[in-house]
């Protein structure tokens, strides 16, 4: 498993925490200063999480000070975490992209698509596109892949999400 990292960078008025590895207990996460007014937390690089890991997160993210948080490019693994802790994701976060595991049977491939808020779903309202199929084109052999979860199991925390900030 590839050692826990990140890399602080600035986008405007963005502060953007780029996270990859595996978060587990030898996790260290950064002291940020709210310089900024969104902080932005990229998972794209980041292939598990164990429950140490969890527990790092959950003290880290309750201590910071953001008016504003975004989430992208979660992976299924924070995705599945998201869904089964209430406060993995706070209630001033807005989840831009969420990757999909689609499976085809033909080929026996797994791939992850990146799905869009506004596109593929819409975070403010909690609600899953009518028209997001959970088929679609395989890209390695042209057959029919399949979404390889729930849909309303996979997207739950997003639904929940918005439950939690109404109560």
């Amino acid at each position: 498993m590839k050692l826990f990292q990140f890399d602080v960078t600035r986008e405007n008025e963005k502060t953007i925490l780029s996270l990859s590895g595996s978060m587990d207990e030898n996790m260290k996460l950064p002291d940020l200063n709210v310089d900024s007014t969104t902080l932005v937390i990229d998972f794209n690089e980041v292939n598990f999480i164990n429950s140490l890991g969890i527990r790092t997160w959950l003290s880290w993210i309750d201590n910071l000070n953001f008016p504003m948080l975004e989430m992208r490019r979660l992976r299924p693994a924070i995705v599945e975490q998201a869904n089964l802790i209430m406060g993995f994701l706070p209630h001033n976060t807005v989840v831009s992209s969420i990757y999909a595991p689609w499976y085809c049977e033909d080929c026996d491939t797994e791939e992850l698509i990146l799905l869009e808020n506004e596109k593929d779903y819409f975070w403010e309202s909690g609600v899953i596109i009518e028209g997001l199929s959970d088929e679609r084109q395989c890209n390695n052999c042209g057959s029919t892949s399949e979404l390889d979860r729930n849909p309303k199991l996979y997207f739950h925390f997003i639904l929940n999400n918005k439950k939690a900030e109404a109560a």
